[in-house]
């Protein structure tokens, strides 16, 4: 495990000169609120104000104990992303254009990377300084002896005048240089009599890229061929969408600029894998809310990209981040680190966290990304969804009164039985629609698509929960989601049964010589108090014993039921004339 040591010397922003701090690990995932700090901390180990910026930042950077310096760590954030520059179409005169910025940088400052204007171009300024040195002496270089003529001669072809920073876009030339190299391979085999060997080459990096595109799920590629016509390559490099038969469609091409800035990122990433870059070159890549415009396939895309090509490599990896989908899906050999403002910190800006703590939101996020990716389920859940709705929708348009929803048929059978024996409670049941649904379910599924289908409703909906199901009362009109009442003083605890007194169950279960119900083993404290639970299989033939032998005097306790269907119809016709003619 990697110790990234930081010692500030300079006040900088919200921390002060003398700060310090040690972060453990190989992935350290650096978290907070805005204005924390986490970009901060990212300048600082940076050594530089922000991304290109020409400022540096006074700090002692160490990495397992070794002083690193600003040309040891890679930066990047979310905004250099945004307007990711297109593939080019390589050619001679691009060669030439390289050449030309490298004499500029030869004649105006000496190939010196020390110099601020040469800061991120160390690794061409190097090499073109070598070259030239191996090839005129140094103080032929040094008098700037070396004429433009000389000095472009003295390059090659593969010459590449680019910023240091790995996700610089340079794929164009890259493609261009490797049909390059073909091009000389094959012109020299054929001098030589001999046919050419491809495998005398590196992989073509198109197809590296493919590849990479293919382990990703990447739904586009670039072509599988690019060649020198004409000293230039033969088409401008470009992403196709890919048929269903995995096939490039050449009617769509993508430019960079089509793709989401999500896709964007990953892209610039991929591209960035090319480089092949290892700790021996570069010891920490920061990454400042890289991951903001991901969605939860790019996050997964996002770290097998990063540990297979830097921390694999020995590349210390920090990101600084907002998103709950980047914790909750980093690998469990992350570090992770809360920042905290400097004005609610009396001691600690920086303090460490355990994965753990962040377990509820990892399964939240699995299991949300578990659903979307598996797409042929979840278009068939969705489209189960729309067609339910649908039906919903369809049912709503029909009630041509107010409405009663139960959870089931038997609801509906005591509900009648009642209502048959109490000429006010038929009234009111006259005055609606009853219907059954299939368990509370069923009717939660009402609750949750309210504001789809409340448009349709003309009159109050009631979704009415039996007393086991713990719902609370809530209105969000026309619907009206209520439970009904508990009866704590009869044993059977669940079900709309519980609105029956204990004898009648008893006489049921006597009169028939059935048992209906399974009664617990009663408490030594409480040697009267049971509870009772009808049997699911039973409660059909409970029902229609009841409904022929009940009196009104044992269905008293449904009056909660009729008093708030009338209490909730009252209340949205506030005319008892209009309720009596509806």
């Amino acid at each position: 495990m990697k110790r990234l040591s930081i010692q500030l010397n300079q006040d900088y922003k919200s921390f002060n000169s003398g700060f310090s701090y040690t972060f453990e690990g190989d992935f350290i995932i650096l978290s907070g609120v805005n204005g924390s700090g986490k970009s901060q901390l990212i300048d600082i180990i940076f050594q530089r104000e922000s991304y290109g910026g020409r400022k540096t930042i006074s700090a002692v950077i160490k990495l397992d104990d070794q002083h690193i310096t600003h040309d040891d760590v890679l930066r990047r954030s979310f905004k250099e992303n945004i307007n990711i520059p297109d593939l080019t179409h390589a050619g001679t005169e691009t060669i030439a254009s390289h050449k030309n910025n490298a004499w500029n940088a030869y004649n105006n400052y000496l190939l010196n990377h020390n110099n601020e204007h040469l800061w991120d171009y160390k690794e061409s300024a190097s090499r073109a300084k070598k070259i030239l040195i191996e090839k005129y002496g140094d103080q032929k270089f040094n008098n700037k002896q070396i004429t433009q003529t000389e000095f472009k001669d003295a390059l090659p072809a593969d010459f590449v005048w680019k910023s240091d920073d790995i996700f610089t876009n340079f794929i164009g030339e890259l493609f261009f240089n490797y049909a390059l190299d073909v091009y000389d391979a094959k012109a020299k085999a054929g001098e030589a009599g001999n046919k050419f060997d491809q495998t005398t080459l590196p992989i073509p990096p198109w197809k590296q890229l493919n590849d990479l595109f293919a382990n990703l799920g990447f739904e586009y590629r670039f072509k599988d061929n690019y060649f020198i016509k004409s000293l230039q390559i033969n088409e401008q490099p470009c992403l196709y969408q890919l048929k269903q038969d995995g096939s490039i469609d050449e009617d769509e091409p993508r430019r960079l600029a089509d793709l989401s800035d999500g896709e964007k990122a990953i892209i610039s990433l991929s591209f960035a894998s090319l480089s092949g870059v290892k700790h021996e070159d570069r010891k920490v890549l920061l990454l400042d809310e890289f991951d903001a415009n991901f969605n939860p396939s790019l996050t997964e895309i996002f770290f097998v990209i990063l540990n297979d090509y830097f921390v694999s490599q020995g590349i210390l990896v920090v990101i600084a981040t907002h998103s709950a989908t980047t914790i909750a899906l980093a690998p469990a050999t992350a570090s992770f680190y809360e920042i905290f403002k400097k004005s609610s910190a009396n001691t600690n800006r920086i303090l460490p966290v355990q994965k753990d703590d962040y377990k509820e939101l990892e399964v939240a996020n699995r299991t949300f990304y578990a659903k979307i990716a598996d797409q042929t389920g979840r278009i068939a859940e969705l489209e189960k969804e729309k067609t339910e709705l649908e039906a919903r929708i369809n049912e709503s348009r029909e009630l041509t009164k107010p409405s009663l929803f139960v959870e089931g048929d038997i609801d509906v059978q005591y509900l009648n039985k009642a209502a048959e024996l109490n000429p006010e409670w038929q009234e009111i049941l006259d005055r609606i629609e009853l219907k059954a649904k299939n368990g509370k379910g069923d009717l939660s599924n009402y609750w949750k698509k309210r504001t789809h289908i409340k448009e349709f409703l003309q009159h109050p909906l009631i979704l009415l929960y039996d007393c086991d199901t713990s719902q609370s009362n809530e209105d969000d009109a026309p619907f009206y989601k209520r439970c009904v009442p508990f009866q704590d003083r009869n044993s059977v605890k669940k079900g709309i049964e519980n609105l029956f007194a204990d004898s009648l169950i008893q006489n049921a279960e006597t009169s028939t010589g059935e048992k209906f119900t399974i009664k617990s083993i009663p408490n030594n404290d409480e040697p009267k108090k049971q509870e009772w639970t009808v049997i699911e299989s039973k409660k059909k033939n409970l029902a229609d014993w009841i409904c022929k032998n009940a009196t009104k005097e044992d269905f008293v306790s449904f009056s909660v039921i009729f008093d708030l269907i009338k209490t909730i119809v009252n209340i949205n016709s506030n005319d008892n004339e209009k309720l009596a003619k509806q």
